[in-house]
């Protein structure tokens, strides 16, 4: 009667891993196609730009002075400038010429879109300035009643607010002065 017990419990569980296994399987299997249905390589988009921009922007034919050949053999961010100016011609559908054969439609916002990424991701990061400023007086009497407990007229403390722009709490308007330390 063990036996069979324990061969029953034996028989269960190596049917349970069997079914995760093949279900661990399959939704690898699973996700690797939808990652490989969603991730397009840079050489697909470098073949597009080859197919439809190189032909007239090399050095043979040299079209609006851009040669996109040479610039095409080295990083894209390292040409920044010229990159963007290609962008901005796409963005208005006037590149590749309405002569010239090109990309489906989806295809030529994903080229566009692409450039633009690979632009944007080596730029440097320009978060922009802190300014160190004072409390304004309503903010500092809030902070005085929050830590104190005390209501006082901050009126008769501080100096009154200047506005910028319409707001009283604007780092930029309320620098802290030898007087106010």
């Amino acid at each position: 009667m063990k036996a069979n017990l324990r061969q029953s419990v034996f028989k269960t569980r190596l049917n349970l891993s069997r079914q995760q296994g093949l279900a661990g399987l399959l939704s690898l299997c699973l996700s690797m196609a939808l990652h490989a249905q969603s991730a397009t390589p840079d050489s697909l988009y470098l073949d597009n730009l080859n197919e439809y921009c190189v032909t007239c922007h090399n050095l043979d034919d040299y079209a609006g002075s851009l040669d996109l050949s040479l610039l095409l053999s080295e990083e894209i961010p390292l040409h920044a400038e010229t990159w963007e100016t290609v962008i901005r011609k796409l963005r208005a559908g006037m590149m590749p010429p309405p002569s010239e054969p090109r990309p489906e439609w989806l295809q030529y916002l994903s080229l566009t879109q692409w450039l633009e990424n690979q632009i944007d991701q080596s730029a440097p990061v320009q978060p922009g300035t802190k300014t160190l400023h004072r409390l304004n007086r309503s903010e500092y009497a809030n902070a005085i009643r929050d830590l104190l407990g005390l209501e006082i007229d901050p009126a008769l403390f501080l100096p009154q607010d200047t506005l910028a722009r319409g707001f009283d709490n604007m780092a930029g308007s309320l620098t802290l002065s030898p007087t106010l330390l």
